[in-house]
Protein backbone atom coordinates (compact mmCIF):
# COMPACT_ATOMS: atom_id res chain seq x y z
CA UNK A 1 0.00 0.00 0.00
CA UNK A 2 1.10 3.16 -0.57
CA UNK A 3 1.95 5.91 1.88
CA UNK A 4 0.78 9.92 1.71
CA UNK A 5 4.73 10.69 2.15
CA UNK A 6 5.42 8.79 -0.81
CA UNK A 7 2.75 10.05 -3.16
CA UNK A 8 4.29 13.35 -3.97
CA UNK A 9 8.25 11.59 -5.16
CA UNK A 10 5.93 9.41 -7.18
CA UNK A 11 4.27 12.52 -9.06
CA UNK A 12 8.19 13.71 -8.96
CA UNK A 13 9.27 10.49 -10.79
CA UNK A 14 6.25 10.83 -13.26
CA UNK A 15 6.92 14.18 -14.37
CA UNK A 16 11.03 13.27 -14.39
CA UNK A 17 10.27 10.85 -16.61
CA UNK A 18 7.69 12.57 -19.18
CA UNK A 19 9.95 16.07 -19.19
CA UNK A 20 12.79 13.92 -20.39
CA UNK A 21 10.98 13.40 -23.98
CA UNK A 22 10.83 17.00 -24.46
CA UNK A 23 13.55 19.57 -24.82
CA UNK A 24 13.02 22.90 -23.17
CA UNK A 25 12.66 24.53 -27.17
CA UNK A 26 9.99 21.78 -27.65
CA UNK A 27 6.16 23.92 -28.38
CA UNK A 28 3.13 21.24 -28.90
CA UNK A 29 1.23 22.95 -32.27
CA UNK A 30 -2.49 23.99 -31.35
CA UNK A 31 -4.14 21.42 -34.03
CA UNK A 32 -7.22 21.96 -35.85
CA UNK A 33 -8.97 19.84 -38.77
CA UNK A 34 -9.98 21.90 -41.51
CA UNK A 35 -12.21 20.09 -44.33
CA UNK A 36 -11.81 21.36 -47.92
CA UNK A 37 -14.24 20.56 -50.70
CA UNK A 38 -13.04 19.97 -54.30
CA UNK A 39 -16.29 20.11 -56.28
CA UNK A 40 -16.98 19.97 -60.14
CA UNK A 41 -16.19 17.52 -62.87
CA UNK A 42 -12.79 18.79 -63.36
CA UNK A 43 -11.33 18.19 -59.70
CA UNK A 44 -9.79 14.66 -60.54
CA UNK A 45 -7.56 15.36 -62.54
CA UNK A 46 -6.05 18.21 -60.03
CA UNK A 47 -6.63 16.30 -56.47
CA UNK A 48 -3.34 15.06 -56.10
CA UNK A 49 -1.30 17.86 -56.85
CA UNK A 50 -3.17 19.40 -54.41
CA UNK A 51 -2.54 16.80 -51.41
CA UNK A 52 1.31 16.93 -52.65
CA UNK A 53 0.82 21.01 -51.88
CA UNK A 54 -0.84 20.33 -48.65
CA UNK A 55 1.27 17.97 -46.89
CA UNK A 56 4.36 20.01 -48.31
CA UNK A 57 3.14 23.36 -46.60
CA UNK A 58 4.73 24.23 -43.23
CA UNK A 59 2.35 24.29 -40.64
CA UNK A 60 0.25 21.41 -42.02
CA UNK A 61 -0.02 18.62 -39.84
CA UNK A 62 -1.52 15.88 -42.00
CA UNK A 63 -3.71 15.30 -45.39
CA UNK A 64 -6.72 12.98 -45.31
CA UNK A 65 -8.38 11.91 -48.73
CA UNK A 66 -10.41 9.08 -47.42
CA UNK A 67 -12.53 9.62 -44.67
CA UNK A 68 -15.12 11.41 -46.09
CA UNK A 69 -15.91 11.65 -49.61
CA UNK A 70 -15.48 14.46 -51.68
CA UNK A 71 -12.98 15.94 -48.66
CA UNK A 72 -9.66 16.52 -47.95
CA UNK A 73 -9.24 16.78 -44.62
CA UNK A 74 -6.65 18.86 -43.14
CA UNK A 75 -4.71 18.91 -39.59
CA UNK A 76 -2.97 22.03 -38.96
CA UNK A 77 -1.22 23.91 -36.71
CA UNK A 78 -3.76 26.70 -36.14
CA UNK A 79 -0.76 29.32 -34.88
CA UNK A 80 0.64 28.67 -38.44
CA UNK A 81 -2.16 28.22 -41.07
CA UNK A 82 -5.17 29.29 -41.48
CA UNK A 83 -8.79 28.26 -43.39
CA UNK A 84 -7.68 31.18 -45.37
CA UNK A 85 -4.01 30.34 -46.20
CA UNK A 86 -5.34 27.07 -47.43
CA UNK A 87 -7.43 28.12 -49.57
CA UNK A 88 -4.73 31.04 -51.25
CA UNK A 89 -2.80 27.65 -51.88
CA UNK A 90 -5.54 25.41 -53.22
CA UNK A 91 -7.95 27.57 -55.29
CA UNK A 92 -5.14 28.34 -58.33
CA UNK A 93 -4.67 24.84 -58.85
CA UNK A 94 -8.46 24.44 -58.89
CA UNK A 95 -9.42 27.54 -61.28
CA UNK A 96 -6.72 26.36 -63.47
CA UNK A 97 -9.08 23.69 -64.72
CA UNK A 98 -12.46 24.34 -65.73
CA UNK A 99 -15.54 23.26 -63.28
CA UNK A 100 -13.90 22.79 -60.43
CA UNK A 101 -14.23 24.92 -56.79
CA UNK A 102 -12.40 24.78 -53.90
CA UNK A 103 -14.01 25.45 -50.66
CA UNK A 104 -14.07 25.71 -46.98
CA UNK A 105 -16.62 23.07 -45.02
CA UNK A 106 -17.96 24.65 -42.12
CA UNK A 107 -20.98 22.46 -41.09
CA UNK A 108 -20.50 19.12 -39.21
CA UNK A 109 -19.53 15.85 -41.36
CA UNK A 110 -19.13 12.53 -40.34
CA UNK A 111 -17.51 9.89 -41.87
CA UNK A 112 -20.20 7.30 -40.98
CA UNK A 113 -23.10 5.67 -43.37
CA UNK A 114 -26.26 7.86 -43.47
CA UNK A 115 -29.06 6.30 -41.04
CA UNK A 116 -31.32 4.31 -42.47
CA UNK A 117 -35.00 5.65 -42.08
CA UNK A 118 -37.89 3.67 -41.14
Amino acid sequence: MMTMNRFPHMLLLLFSVAGSFMTPGTVLAASERISLTLDGAGCPPVKEEIVRLLGATPGVLGVHTDLVPDHILVDVDSTAVSERSLLELVQPIAQRVALCTASVMHSCVTAGPAPTLR
